[in-house]
C-alpha cells in the first residue's frame, strides 16, 4: 500500500507513568492512508501513549510532529480540526439529542459566534446513517443503550473528519459485527481524506485485520514495532501477554487464540 504524506512524526519520545516506562527512545512516522495498532497488557501504557498524542498529557522527552508542526504549537481550535479522539467511555452532563451530539463533531469547523450551516447538518446526517443512527435524530442521549452512546461517538468523529484519528478501544459495547463495520468505515474514511489512525486496543484480531502496523508495549520500556504479520506471531505475543498465545490460519487472514 503507497502513502501519500506524514500526518504523524513522533521523535524519541520518552513517556513515563507513575514511574513506569512506556517507551524510552520511540521513534515513528504515522502516513495518510495508514492504520497503526497500539497493544500490549492492561497497565503497559495505552491509553497513556493516545493522552499524550491528543495533547492531554505531557511526555518526559522527545518531540511530536503533527504534519510536520510541533504538536505544542497548534491552537486548540486548530488542533481540533486536525486531531479526533474516541475515548474508551465518556459521560453526558447535559441533556441533548442524537443529532445536536453528532453535530458536535463540526463545531472546530465553525467561523467564531456562527451556528452551524445545513452543510453540516449534512455531513453530522450522514455520519448518524453510517452508524445505523438515522432513525434517532432527536433522541435523548441518556436514552441509549451502551452501544448505540458508542456508535454515537463514532458518528461525532466521522463528522469532525479530523486529519488523525486516535481510538481508545473503539470497539467498547460494540457486537461483533459493529465492531468490524465501525474499523471499515474509518478505513474508508482514511481513504477518502488522506487521513491516518491510531488505536489502541486488546483484540488482537481486529488489529490483525485492519492495521498495517503495530506497536506493541511489552511494559519495559522498549515498544516492538513494525509491519503487522512481523509483529503478531505467537512468539511475540505470548512474550508480551504472559500466556501462551497460538494462530490459525483462516484464508488469507490469521486469527490468534489464548491456548
Amino acid at each position: 500500500m503507497a502513502f501519500a504524506s506524514t500526518i504523524l512524526e513522533i521523535r524519541d519520545l520518552r513517556l513515563e507513568i507513575a514511574g513506569q516506562r512506556i517507551c524510552t527512545s520511540l521513534s515513528l512516522q504515522l502516513q495518510a492512508g495508514e492504520c497503526l495498532g497500539v497493544l500490549g497488557q492492561n497497565g503497559t501504557g495505552k491509553t497513556t501513549l493516545l493522552h499524550t498524542l491528543a495533547r492531554l498529557r505531557p511526555a518526559q522527552g522527545g518531540e511530536i510532529l503533527l504534519r510536520g508542526q510541533s504538536l505544542n504549537a497548534w491552537s486548540r481550535k486548530a488542533l481540533a480540526r486536525q486531531l479526533g479522539v474516541l475515548f474508551q467511555s465518556s459521560t453526558d452532563s447535559m441533556p441533548a439529542s442524537v443529532e445536536e451530539t453528532a453535530l458536535m463533531g463540526r463545531h472546530p469547523h465553525l467561523p467564531d459566534w456562527q451556528w452551524e450551516s445545513a452543510d453540516d447538518v449534512a455531513v453530522a446526517r450522514t455520519a448518524l446513517k453510517a452508524v445505523n443512527l438515522d432513525s434517532l435524530l432527536t433522541r435523548d442521549i441518556n436514552t441509549l443503550s451502551g452501544g448505540e452512546r458508542q456508535r454515537l461517538a463514532l458518528a461525532m468523529l466521522l463528522a469532525q473528519k479530523p486529519q488523525l484519528y486516535l481510538l481508545d478501544e473503539p470497539g467498547n459495547h460494540l457486537d461483533i459485527a459493529f465492531q468490524v463495520k465501525s474499523l471499515q468505515l474509518l478505513r474508508e474514511q482514511l481513504a477518502q481524506q488522506n487521513a491516518a489512525l491510531c488505536m489502541a486496543t486488546h483484540d488482537i484480531n481486529l488489529a490483525a485485520r485492519f492495521c498495517d502496523r503495530i506497536l506493541l508495549l511489552r511494559g519495559d520500556g522498549e515498544p516492538l514495532i513494525g509491519a503487522t504479520r512481523d509483529v503478531l506471531t505467537p512468539e511475540t505475543l505470548s512474550h508480551a501477554y504472559g500466556c501462551s498465545i497460538g494462530v490459525v490460519n483462516a484464508g488469507s487472514r490469521q486469527v490468534f487464540y489464548p491456548e
